[in-house]
C-alpha cells in the first residue's frame, strides 16, 4: 500500500498535462483579418488602437476588427519593419525600402505624400538621418 502511495504522489507531482493552446489567448491570422501572418512589430497609440507592422503594409486594431493600410494610403512602403513613439505623440516607422513616415491624428505622413514634412524642423531631420543610416546595418 505505501509503494502504491508513493508511486500515485510521485505521479501527481510530475504530471503537467499538454495542452495545444494556451486558454484564453486569442491566435490572429489573416483569416481574422490580418494582412500577414509575418508580423515585424505591434505598437499602441494614445487612444488605445494597435498598430502592427506587417511585410504587406500595417494594420490598426480596435479590439475587435482590422483596418489594413498600405501605400495606397499613403504608407512609407508596403514592408513596415518597426514603430516608435515621439514626444508629440507622432508613431514613426520605418520601412523594408528605407523610407520613413509617421502617423499623426490617424493621418499618415512621409516625403510622398506630404513633401515639406521632413522640412519642417531640425529634430526631424536628425531622426530622419538616424533612422535612414542604422536601418541598413544588416544583423
Amino acid at each position: 500500500m505505501k509503494h502504491f502511495l508513493r508511486l500515485t504522489l510521485l505521479f501527481l507531482f510530475f504530471y503537467n498535462p499538454a495542452f495545444s493552446q494556451i486558454p484564453g489567448l486569442t491566435q490572429f491570422t489573416t483569416s481574422n483579418g490580418l494582412p500577414s501572418n509575418t508580423v515585424y512589430d505591434i505598437i499602441n497609440d494614445e487612444t488605445g488602437f494597435l498598430w502592427i507592422a506587417t511585410d504587406y503594409g500595417i494594420s490598426k486594431f480596435d479590439g475587435v476588427s482590422f483596418t489594413n493600410y498600405t501605400v495606397v494610403n499613403g504608407l512609407p512602403g508596403n514592408e513596415i519593419l518597426f514603430f516608435f513613439k515621439d514626444s508629440k505623440k507622432r508613431i514613426w516607422m520605418v520601412s523594408f525600402n528605407g523610407n520613413l513616415g509617421f502617423i499623426q491624428n490617424g493621418n499618415f505622413h512621409n516625403k510622398n505624400t506630404d513633401p515639406s514634412w521632413i522640412q519642417g524642423s531640425n529634430a526631424t531631420k536628425r531622426l530622419f538621418f538616424l533612422v535612414k543610416h542604422y536601418s541598413n546595418i544588416r544583423v
